[in-house]
């Protein structure tokens, strides 16, 4: 690792790291202490929640794409059981992180925000302040014809102006960053890759947000692995990284591709729980000796056959605690 990269990573964890000081006073025990570096993706509990502009499936059935997790067609799970109806407002979401699981940092999905007028975004926001919680990233996402990598010219300037939009938004509900859609990197689209998410950077500067990106997990039709044209973009823009580990295709892309990314982390990390694939407690132990001190973002899924989104968040919180 190179000294700058370091140099920037450990900026970058500052940075949120600051933006958490406010939720360690929930507690002056280890425990406390710990749960105030966890924050829960309000994607987990996509099929509970009401009166929200779309869950995760209408929006990939939109864009014509399979799901996430069981959402998608995976051939290699049953197919998942009828959905409970929704019944949990996204207003009590951070009360229910609060009080079931001792969680103050809640990651959203824009599409889960119910509105954007301001009277909405101002109960919504005080809501949170109830209980000292607070949404700790927005994760955007239009489509494939708005994505940083889009072929088309028109395509990229509606991405940028809309993730100017929702930078706006996180600033006004006090959201430290944004993660946009990467679209699908390659050698070639580097260049355009670097200049349409550029003006998003300076844009987040300028109302102290962070833009950030996360890895694939594949080589997306690339003889490199997809987190390595990631990183090239990443840093030709200045942007920051929220590093899913999870989104590795493999343990050697896995081990390769954590450290180059906590190297300009966002100071906020994605969670999976794939013990298939890799042991959870040895990675997070390996990135906590990097030096790591950011948010652990829980992420599961609400529709995966024969498990429960509540099990599966304390499992994956339980193994965060007992780790780091």
């Amino acid at each position: 690792m190179k000294r700058r990269d370091f140099i920037a990573g450990v900026t970058g964890m500052g940075v949120a790291a600051a933006g958490m000081g406010w939720a360690q006073g929930h507690s002056q025990t280890a425990k406390g202490a710990k749960l105030a570096r966890v924050g829960i993706m309000s994607i987990g509990f996509d099929s509970l929640l009401k009166d929200v502009n779309m869950t995760a499936m209408g929006w990939m059935t939109v864009m014509g794409g399979g799901g996430r997790g069981a959402r998608g067609a995976a051939g290699d799970r049953p197919p998942a059981p009828p959905a409970p109806p929704p019944t949990l407002d996204i207003m009590n979401l951070g009360e229910m992180f609060a009080d079931r699981f001792g969680v103050h940092h809640i990651e959203m999905q824009h599409w889960h925000f119910a509105s954007t007028e301001t009277a909405w975004l101002k109960d919504f926001r005080a809501r949170l302040d109830k209980t000292k919680s607070r949404v700790s990233q927005i994760n955007v996402m239009f489509g494939p014809l708005m994505t940083l990598t889009s072929d088309t010219a028109v395509g990229r300037l509606q991405g940028i102006d809309l993730t100017k939009r929702w930078i706006d938004i996180a600033a006004f509900v006090g959201c430290p960053i944004v993660m946009v859609q990467q679209g699908t990197p390659t050698r070639q689209n580097i260049p355009i890759g670097i200049a349409a998410l550029r003006p998003m950077v300076e844009y987040g500067k300028s109302r102290k947000v962070l833009v950030s990106m996360e890895p694939l997990g594949g080589s997306q039709g690339s003889s490199e692995p997809s987190h390595v044209l990631l990183l090239e973009i990443i840093k030709g823009a200045g942007a920051t990284a929220t590093c899913d580990i999870g989104n590795f295709p493999g343990q050697a892309e896995q081990q390769d591709g954590i450290p180059k990314l906590m190297a300009v982390t966002s100071g906020n990390t994605h969670v999976k729980y794939n013990p298939a694939k890799y042991d959870l407690s040895q990675v997070l132990a390996n990135v906590e000796k990097l030096g790591y001190r950011g948010l652990y973002s829980i992420e599961t899924s609400s529709s995966r056959a024969g498990t429960d989104v509540y099990e599966d968040t304390q499992r994956m919180l339980d193994i965060i605690l007992n780790t780091i």
